[in-house]
């Protein structure tokens, strides 16, 4: 019987230790949330958003800043909190708290909370975590409640392999993908979070790719992998442009004018391959991405020679609001609006 709640201790200290290392000491998670005050035993103020963000590590959480009309809670961390459970769950039983939050001030509110309970479970590869507290904030006299309901953002760091219409590059850069897996109508689904990047040394110069996020990929069997096509997701990119310190293209360009911007994620024992295919505004040549963590140099093929490099140059028209790209290839010009 001692061997045997030795063996139950150690499953549950080893899931909340996998729980908060996982690669970094704190765990972050999204999704959606609810909160509310209570007055007089009527709900009001009652907020939903979207997509919220809450933190977690080693029985402690970081809660998201809350917002109604001017009313503004700020981010606070309930340290300690009480959890039993085994390998594949936590469970948080009812529980008391207390915190401290910091205003725009400065200055420091007590968090008193009546209640917190929740659960965090692990299945097929799916972390997800619900939770419901109850609090009062400074001399506030009302109650608050907050509920979330998220699932856990995990990095894959590589190296981003990028290929310019079949013909420039590769150009590399170390990038960090963040990736939510969750479940919606019974389907499992990614969110995956396109990281900022520079490219140095481009057939146009210095490039800076902005971050976006695609939403709601769905398993391929074809594919093997989730898949999204994102064209009529209405997204953009942050696209700059450098040579010798001078920006010839600054601004945000669409994804979704040439209807080929898709993104594919095959995973395979905890490993991902991430591939990119997209064109910013009206570029007339096709990029693709790839983040291999298997093996950064699985993509020689990629690689062409120097000499085999068409002529591509860029030239800058000033506008008074912005910096429009102008390319030049063969002698005929490519607007990137």
């Amino acid at each position: 019987m001692k061997k045997l709640f030795l063996v139950l201790v150690l499953a549950t200290v080893t899931l909340c230790s996998a729980y908060s290392q996982n690669g970094h000491s704190d765990m972050t998670f999204a999704g959606k949330s609810h909160f509310f005050v209570t007055m007089n035993g009527a709900q009001v103020g009652e907020t939903d958003i979207p997509s919220d963000t809450l933190i977690y590590a080693s029985g402690d959480f970081i809660l998201p800043a809350m917002t109604y009309g001017k009313m503004v809670i700020p981010s606070f961390q309930i340290k300690g909190t009480k959890y039993s459970g085994g390998y594949n769950g936590v469970i948080w039983d009812d529980q008391t708290f207390s915190a401290t939050a910091v205003d725009a001030s400065g200055e420091e509110k007590t968090v008193t909370g009546s209640s917190l309970k929740g659960s965090m479970t692990h299945e097929n590869g799916i972390y997800r975590l619900v939770l419901d507290v109850t609090f009062t904030y400074g001399s506030m006299p009302f109650p608050i409640t907050y509920s979330i309901e998220s699932y856990y953002i995990k990095e894959y760091a590589g190296e981003n392999i990028v290929n310019v219409g079949g013909q420039f590059g590769p150009y590399k850069a170390s990038v960090t993908h963040r990736i939510r897996t969750y479940v919606e109508e019974s389907k499992t689904k990614l969110d995956v979070e396109i990281p900022a990047y520079t490219l140095l040394n481009t057939a146009i110069g210095d490039l800076t790719l902005g971050s976006y996020t695609v939403c709601g990929l769905e398993y391929d069997e074809e594919r093997g992998g989730y898949f999204r096509d994102y064209s009529s997701d209405n997204l953009s990119m942050h696209f700059t442009a450098s040579q010798n310190g001078i920006v010839s293209i600054d601004g945000n360009y669409p994804l979704s004018a040439s209807g080929n911007n898709n993104l594919l994620v095959e995973i395979a024992n905890e490993k991902v391959r991430i591939t990119n295919n997209f064109k910013p505004g009206a570029m007339p040549f096709p990029i693709t991405a790839v983040m291999d963590q298997t093996a950064s140099s699985g993509i020689s093929s990629l690689h062409s020679s120097p000499s085999s490099t068409p002529s591509f140059t860029l030239e800058g028209i000033k506008t008074p609001s912005y910096y429009r790209g102008i390319v030049v290839r063969n002698g005929k010009k490519y607007s990137l609006r």
